[in-house]
Parts: C-alpha cells; structure tokens; sequence
C-alpha cells in the first residue's frame, strides 16, 4: 500500500503540512477552534479536513475526522507518515461516573469495546468482552502534561482522570451493561478513543485527550434533551473543552 498517496487522498494536503502537535476531533467544525488561534493553511480531503494553525510562535494541526472508531484509528495510524508528533483528541462523551454535564474529562486508558457485530450476537457477554478487552492507554507524560496544565488553568478539583471504554453500539448502552462497567471502574463511554490511543501507539505518537460530558446514560440519554439549567453547562463543558485543548497544544512547554 502506498500510505504517501493515500494519506493525500484522505487528508487532501502533503504529509509534510501537517506540524508536530495535532488536535484530533470526530465532529466539531474548525470555526470553534479557530476562535482561539489563526488559521494559516486550510485542507479537505476526500475522508478529513482540516487547518494549520498558529499562535505566532508555534504550529498545530487540526483535525477533524468524523464519528467513529475506524476513521479515527486510520486518521492517527497516517499521521504516522507526517511530521506529527503529539496528538490530543477532543470531543465529547457519556459519563457513568462521578462526572456530570459539562465536567472535563482527561481518559487515561480506553478498552477496547469497538465492533458493532459482537453487540447483535446471542447471549452477548460484556462481562467476556470486559475480560478480553485490552485497554490501550494514553501516553503517560503526555497526560501528566495536561494534567499538570488544567491543574494550573482551572485548578484541581475542575476535572476528572478516568477510564474509559469505547462501545461499538449506542444501542448497547443499557442499565445491566452500564452497572458491569461501572463495576469494572469504567467512569466514561465514548465511540473512538480505544482506536485513538491504539493507532498512536503503533504510529508512535504520544497521544492524550480533554473530552467534555454530553449525557449521563443511567440518567439521561443522549437522545434526550438537555434540562434546562443543564443546557448551560453543556455548552461551556464544549467551549472549554475546546479553548484549553488550544491552549495546552500552544503552551504546554509551559508546563514541563
């Protein structure tokens, strides 16, 4: 296979544009981004788009992929071939822990739960899955790092460090999966993450992530709209979310 050619059919730019530090993302436009940075270089492919960015001083990359556990996986897996180095993935996802909508969430691990298939199969054990599950983790400095950064920015106590697992069906999150999770000290779902920190680790780039709440599936679906009072700390766990991941990805030198 000749990663060169696709990775310019799927990113629609040059490996060489891509700098060393990337923020990843499955869903969130390039405009809530570049609120807090300048755009230099825009680029859209057939499978990712996205921008160089600056802060004057230095570089980034931002990435926007879709939802997903492959397009993530492959998206990280070809940044192999460019210049990136540090990958942070931002985006959001459900908590079955202490967290609540809009809590930040730094996920130092993610098990494999990805496959729609195993989900459909009779007699479908999450318990078997848990105990074949391997849960690659984020890159330990790396996520020091940012945790030594929010701890500095918003103070501790403002943000969990959790586990995560990433599920294959949205169909699956039910009350008996949900407990065996939690039992497990899965604190976080989310739909991308396990192939995040996987593909880095084949890639060799460090990878950590600063995701933000967006349901509480043992109390409120996702489907189900956000109660009023909530809805505010939905979109400023979003913001947030968005405007620190910036701001580590500039500063984070700062912080070592």
């Amino acid at each position: 296979m000749d990663k060169r050619k696709l990775f310019e059919y799927a990113f629609g730019c040059v490996p060489e544009v891509i700098p060393e530090r990337v923020i990843i993302t499955p869903f969130l436009p390039l405009p809530k981004f570049s609120a807090h940075c300048l755009i230099e270089k825009r680029f859209r492919g057939k499978m990712f788009s996205g921008a160089v960015a600056s802060d004057n001083t230095l570089k980034a990359g931002i990435i926007r992929c879709g939802v997903g556990d492959r397009l993530l996986g492959d998206a990280v897996l070809l940044l192999g071939i460019s210049g990136a180095e540090e990958v942070v993935f931002t985006g959001s996802c459900a908590s079955i822990g202490k967290a609540r909508i809009g809590d930040l969430v730094v996920a130092e691990s993610a098990a494999d739960g990805e496959g729609f298939t195993r989900y459909c199969r009779e007699g479908f054990d999450i318990e078997g899955v848990l105990g074949s599950a391997k849960a690659p983790g984020a890159d330990a400095g790396f996520t020091s790092e940012i945790t030594a950064f929010l701890e500095k920015e918003i103070g501790c106590g403002e943000f969990f460090l959790d586990k995560a697992f990433t599920i294959g069906s949205l169909l699956a999150e039910k009350r008996q999966l949900l407990d065996s999770l939690r039992e497990n000290g899965i604190g976080i779902l989310d739909m991308e993450l396990s192939a995040v920190y996987s593909a880095s680790q084949k890639a060799g780039i460090k990878a950590t992530s600063l995701l933000w709440v967006s349901d509480l599936p043992v109390e409120k679906p996702f489907w189900e709209e956000v109660e009023h009072g909530r809805d505010n700390g939905y979109n400023k766990g979003a913001e947030e979310a968005v405007r620190l991941a910036v701001k580590f990805i500039f500063s984070r030198r700062d912080y070592l």
